[in-house]
C-alpha cells in the first residue's frame, strides 16, 4: 500500500515536470509499483511521441491487469509501421 502511494506521488510529479525530467520519475514510480497503469500508459505515450516505439511496446508487453495497454500497444505498432514506411 505504501509503495503504491509513493508511486502515485512520482506520477504526479512526472505529470508536472518538464518533459526531459518526466521519464525518470515515471520509471521511479514503476519501480515502486510495476502494476501502476497510469505510469505505464503515460510513459508509453511519451515514448510514442518521441518515436521510441520499441521501448513503448516493451513497456506494454508486460501488462497483466492493465486495461488500456493492449489498445495503446496496437497504436504504437501502427505508428511504428507508419513511421518506417513513410520515412525510411
Amino acid at each position: 500500500e505504501a509503495r503504491n502511494e509513493l508511486a502515485k506521488i512520482y506520477v504526479k510529479r512526472a505529470k508536472n515536470a518538464e518533459r526531459d525530467q518526466a521519464e525518470p520519475l515515471y520509471l521511479e514510480a514503476l519501480g515502486y509499483d510495476p502494476n501502476l497503469e497510469e505510469a505505464r500508459l503515460d510513459l508509453a505515450r511519451m515514448y510514442m511521441t518521441d518515436k521510441r516505439f520499441e521501448e513503448g511496446i516493451a513497456l506494454l508487453e508486460n501488462r497483466e491487469g492493465c486495461q488500456g495497454c493492449a489498445s495503446l500497444e496496437a497504436a504504437l505498432l501502427c505508428a511504428m509501421i507508419h513511421f518506417v514506411t513513410t520515412f525510411l
